[in-house]
């Protein structure tokens, strides 16, 4: 039984956006959404670090500048890095499916990507 693990976010780019390179030459993009919510006397922050794979989705964040509006569709994968005292601290970043760009005059809701046929 497969678990249901999908995530549906729009956020801002909180920092640049940095693009790197297999040794195949394969590019992939890490990023990090900033995410708002809360009440207007409570406002709340939220970042969601995020991986993007494939030319289009790579080349949909080329060049963009800190604050472009983004909408993904994605899972979520567990990932793991070593702190400065040597520990292993687990965290959670989202594997980009679909990413699209959103407008600043575009409505903040959430469109549909489109559904994939299953390849069997």
């Amino acid at each position: 039984m497969n678990d249901l693990n999908e995530v549906k976010i729009s956020g801002s780019l909180a920092r640049e956006v940095e693009i790197r390179s297999t040794q195949a030459g394969k590019e992939w993009a890490t990023f990090t959404l900033e995410l708002k919510g809360g009440t207007p006397d409570q406002p709340r922050r939220a970042f969601v670090k995020c991986k993007s794979f494939g030319k289009g989705q790579v080349d949909n964040l080329k060049d963009k500048p800190v604050g472009t509006r983004v909408i993904i569709n994605g899972r979520l994968e567990p990932s793991s890095y070593q702190n400065k005292a040597g520990e292993k601290v687990w965290t959670m970043e989202v594997y980009v499916l679909w990413l699209g760009l959103l407008a600043d005059h575009m409505p903040k809701t959430v469109p549909q990507p489109p559904v994939e046929e299953p390849p069997f």
